[in-house]
């Protein structure tokens, strides 16, 4: 009986201060879904299996020559380089 007697003080005096009230409860609505948000990306990012078969076998390829910057190599210079051109 003592919690509901409070729950509806709280209740009254939120409602009694409307300013109060959104800004108590609007930065934590917000965090809430951000917090959401960000914890989706990360599971389905970081968490769950890639969605392909044989994944230890996927492999990046760069390149690391002098002249030319570091970096991901074009699809163009793979396949060149797969044919022996």
């Amino acid at each position: 009986m003592n919690l509901l007697v409070g729950l509806h003080r709280a209740l009254r005096s939120l409602l009694a201060l409307p300013t109060f009230f959104l800004t108590a409860v609007v930065p934590l609505a917000l965090g809430v879904c951000a917090l959401a948000a960000i914890f989706t990306v990360y599971d389905a990012v970081l968490l769950r299996p890639l969605p392909y078969a044989n994944v230890e076998r996927i492999v990046g390829v760069t390149r690391e020559e002098p002249p030319i910057s570091a970096g991901p190599v074009a699809r163009q210079a793979f396949r060149e380089w797969r044919e022996g051109v």
